[in-house]
């Protein structure tokens, strides 16, 4: 429980009967037509409420919800500090410091891919993804010439980088994040054993992602992978059979699941999602099964297609094993 008994007395003044449903707190929703029924749902372990009434079917972060029933901004006293303290990641005026909530909004330059002075970046990319029909163009966040996206952004190669700026500038491309504060960052030499770099760009509250949207914005569907070149692959490609009706494709840049999955749920404002994880051979079933087990309350199904034949999602699929949580 991420609550204290003034956020349970606050629910209870203003809408009622509050049931304990130990993942979540269930009581009228004050969105709703329906004032009779118990239809609005609280989770008790992220800051997140869904309404499913079928006429209303309001969500978002608690805040909204705080803010509706007593008009105030002040937030302190109706959560818990715990080892993940949502008080201070969702009262982002009190967690973070102004300069960087401005920073937040901001959205780095990229600039565009010139393919007749990035022949060796382009054929990376057209190999990496096994295609020679201009889907580069359809990829966002993509970053072929480092350099002119330090010199639009104000940003100082050696301060991102240190004494090896040029090597990076010249031997890597990168993807940006979705909330522009991580720029992965990949080797096009395939024969050297420096493949990847994660570099920093600024802060955010919630970990970082990266995102492609997907083809059906009004679906629950997320398909999701550890890496960059699983994602985009996937988008690509269309290997899953639900690639076509999912809302979003989503790489967690090396993070555990958990903490992707809240952050999207977070930034997006995702409820009782339906994950689909693109995932290498080597995890153990038991890791998936236990985050849908501790994240019940986010996560209304999960699915996991192991490629059986490598590690990497992105090499050529011999064969895939879907297991259903």
């Amino acid at each position: 429980m991420i609550y204290t008994e003034e956020f349970i007395k606050l629910l209870e003044e203003n809408l009622g009967e509050v049931k304990n449903a130990r993942e979540e707190l269930i009581t009228r929703c004050p969105f709703c037509k329906d004032s009779k029924h118990l239809h609005l749902y609280i989770s008790t372990e992220a800051p997140v409420f869904h309404c499913f009434h079928a006429g209303c079917h309001e969500k978002g972060i608690v805040t909204r919800l705080i803010k509706e029933l007593n008009g105030s901004s002040d937030i302190s006293i109706y959560f818990i500090d715990g080892d993940i303290n949502f008080k201070d990641k969702i009262n982002l005026s009190k967690s973070i410091k102004h300069s960087v909530l401005i920073d937040e909004e901001k959205k780095y330059i990229i600039p565009d891919i010139r393919y007749s002075t990035s022949k060796l970046k382009n054929k990376y990319i057209n190999e990496r993804l096994r295609r020679d029909d201009g889907s580069i163009a359809s990829i966002p966040g993509l970053i072929f010439d480092i350099k002119e996206f330090c010199v639009e952004n104000r940003l100082e190669p050696e301060t991102l980088f240190g004494i090896h700026s040029n090597f990076f500038m010249t031997n890597f491309i990168g993807i940006l994040s979705e909330h522009h504060s991580l720029m992965v960052m990949r080797n096009i030499d395939k024969e050297s054993d420096f493949r990847y770099k994660k570099t920093e760009l600024r802060k955010v509250p919630m970990s970082d992602y990266y995102k492609i949207p997907g083809p059906d914005f009004n679906s629950n569907i997320i398909i999701m992978a550890e890496g960059t070149f699983d994602i985009i692959s996937e988008f690509i490609n269309r290997n899953v059979d639900i690639s076509n009706k999912c809302k979003m494709y989503i790489a967690g840049l090396s993070s555990f699941y958990d903490s992707v999955i809240k952050s999207v749920c977070y930034y997006e404002q995702m409820f009782k999602m339906d994950i689909h994880i693109l995932s290498d051979n080597d995890v153990d079933i038991r890791y998936y099964k236990k985050i849908k087990r501790d994240m019940g309350y986010l996560i209304d199904s999960m699915t996991v297609y192991y490629n059986k034949t490598g590690k990497d999602f992105a090499d050529p699929v011999g064969g895939v094993e879907k297991i259903i949580i």
